[in-house]
Parts: structure tokens; C-alpha cells; sequence
């Protein structure tokens, strides 16, 4: 690749010179889009499931078709997906040298899914460099420095990182080390039976039933289903979370194809027909399709969850009724 790529964050700079400029995961109006998400410009012949993997498509088909005027790369977030995608593009030779690691960390940054402990761990590291409380690699660099500087440095300081991070992501136990006993507890409790799964197939619905929030990578690895209802037991009912798999917010290759539906009707269902005002049945996010972690879930106005008194046994059949209805 060109040695004189550069990354930059900042989109009024991106703005003047968008001619040459390429973006990595997000959307943004560029010369050339390498993203998944939805209305993505990618082109056709380099399309994959996430950004990272598109980025080592373009490098290892026809890099000098898409890149003889490109100077910078962007990205309008920082995640581990766009992270690792731009430096696929800056120092391709060192990323090709992770290409397994660095697409299943994407995976599981963006989707959610277990691959294996080590992809967890990867991606979290990466996912957490902006919370301070979890993770302090940045925290005395970003010290009284705007927004566009703080993502600008974590970027740079990913940058740096990354070999080690894929070297011996040991050394950053502390970062990972809580989702990862929460994972292994969920994997326990659904061989305890503690937790429970229900599956209905024909309505691409699954239900869980636990005591305590799962870890996502346990309860979407355990099903094939795409929408999900969590079902968390406490002391006077449960907390109630219906969403859908994340990578069905994504344009994917490789996945299934699925169309999001709004949980709006159904919320005025639930609300009405069990008597609830506050807490009650609140979609998160306004619109399915744009909004990646759209979801239905008891709460307050506030959008806390609450506890819901009503049997779960109710709620589910009263979804798997308006699934149907929605199915035919």
C-alpha cells in the first residue's frame, strides 16, 4: 500500500479533501467507502461481512485500481472493526500477519459472536480504549483535549498497540477479564440448566430465561435464532429485553439475509392489554434500520429497566402470537 497514507479523524478536514479520502466502516461521503453498513458505497467485488475483511479484499485483489488518489483514511466512530480495517490499510504487511485474528476480532466486535476467548478478548480491548473506567492506555494522553482529538489519539495509540494486543493480549487481562468470567458463568448456567432456552424455529424466535444478564457472546452462540427475548428473574417478576442479533443491522455477505421489523406495534399491544403506563414496554432506538442496537424493553421513562409483574409466560406467548400474525 501507499506508505504515505494518513489516518484522520476530523471531518472538516475529511470534508475538504473527500476526493481523496477512503472511509472504513462507517458511511461517509468519500471517494471510496469500505463499510458494511446499510447504504454502504463499497463496490460490489470487495464487498464482505465486516470492514476489516473488506479492507484485506481491496489490499490482496487490486489495491492500485482503488488507491491511486487516495491520501487518508477516516472513519466516523472508533470501534475495533473500523480500527483494524484502517490499519489494514496502513501497515498492510504487519496485518497480514493477523488476518485470521484481526477478521474474527471484527466479528466479534461488531456481531456479537463467539468465535473464541481470544477474538473476546481482542475486540475488547480495542472496543473499551474511550472508557476510562475500564481502560486507561489513553486516559493521561486525551487529558483536556476536544472530542475529534481524544478519537484521534486513541486511534494513533490503537495503532501502536495492535501487535502486542495480538501478541499477548494476556498482558491486558484487566480490560478483558469481567466480560470474560461473565461469559464462562453464562456457558456454565446453561449446563447447570439455570439458565433456560425455548426456541421457535419456524418464528426465528428464541427466549431466555436467567437469573442474571447473559453475556451476549454465550446467548447468541447457543442460538440460530435472530430475534431474542432475555427474560432476567428478580425478586417480583423479570426484566424483559426483545432484540434482534446485531449482525442484522449489517449488510452481510456470508449471513443470512433478514429484515428488521419495528417492536412498536407490539409495545402498544403489551402496554394496553396488561394495563402498563410507567414502567411499560418502550422501544429503544426509533427505527430498525437505523438504529443498531434497536430493542423492546420494559423500563421507565427514563429508559431504565424496570421489573415487569406480569408472568413471563404471558408476555411470550402474547410475542410469539404477534410474531406469527406478522410471519403470515
Amino acid at each position: 500500500m501507499n506508505n504515505n497514507l494518513k489516518f484522520v479523524f476530523d471531518k472538516y478536514f475529511v470534508k475538504k479533501h473527500s476526493y481523496e479520502t477512503v472511509s472504513v466502516d462507517g458511511c461517509m461521503d468519500v471517494a471510496l467507502e469500505l463499510s458494511h453498513w446499510p447504504g454502504n458505497k463499497t463496490p460490489k467485488e470487495l464487498k464482505a461481512d465486516t470492514a476489516t475483511e473488506i479492507a484485506f479484499n481491496l489490499i490482496e485483489r487490486n489495491p492500485e485500481k482503488y488507491f491511486s488518489n487516495i491520501k487518508y483514511i477516516t472513519n466516523n466512530h472508533l470501534e475495533a472493526d473500523g480500527i483494524l480495517a484502517a490499519y489494514v490499510l496502513l501497515y498492510t504487511e504487519k496485518a497480514l500477519k493477523f488476518k485470521k485474528e484481526f477478521i474474527n476480532s471484527a466479528i466479534v466486535s461488531d456481531f456479537n459472536e463467539f468465535i473464541d476467548e481470544e477474538s473476546i478478548k481482542t475486540a475488547i480491548i480495542l472496543d473499551s480504549l474511550l472508557d476510562t473506567t475500564k481502560n486507561n492506555l489513553i486516559f493521561e494522553d486525551i487529558k483536556e483535549k476536544n472530542p475529534v482529538e481524544i478519537i484521534q489519539i486513541a486511534y494513533e495509540k490503537a495503532f501502536d498497540l495492535i501487535p502486542d494486543v495480538f501478541s499477548n493480549s494476556d498482558k491486558f487481562g484487566n480490560i478483558w477479564r469481567e466480560e470474560i468470567d461473565l461469559l464462562n458463568k453464562s456457558f456454565s448456567s446453561f449446563e447447570s440448566r439455570i439458565s433456560q432456552i425455548s426456541e421457535y424455529n419456524d418464528l426465528n424466535f428464541t427466549t431466555y430465561e436467567s437469573n442474571f444478564l447473559l453475556s451476549p457472546y454465550a446467548k447468541f452462540f447457543k442460538t440460530q435464532n435472530d430475534i431474542i427475548l432475555n427474560c432476567v428473574k428478580q425478586k417480583g417478576g423479570y426484566i424483559f429485553i426483545l432484540e434482534y442479533k446485531p449482525y442484522t443491522w449489517f449488510e452481510t455477505v456470508s449471513r443470512k439475509k433478514f429484515k428488521r421489523a419495528s417492536f412498536a406495534s407490539l409495545a402498544k399491544l403489551l402496554n394496553q392489554k396488561f394495563n402498563l403506563s410507567n414502567p411499560r414496554f418502550i422501544e429503544m432506538g426509533l427505527n430498525p434500520e437505523e438504529d443498531w442496537d434497536y430493542k423492546l424493553v420494559f423500563a421507565y421513562e427514563n429508559l431504565e429497566y424496570a421489573v415487569c409483574p406480569v408472568e413471563l409466560y404471558k408476555i411470550e406467548k402474547e410475542i410469539l402470537e404477534h410474531l406469527a400474525t406478522e410471519t403470515n
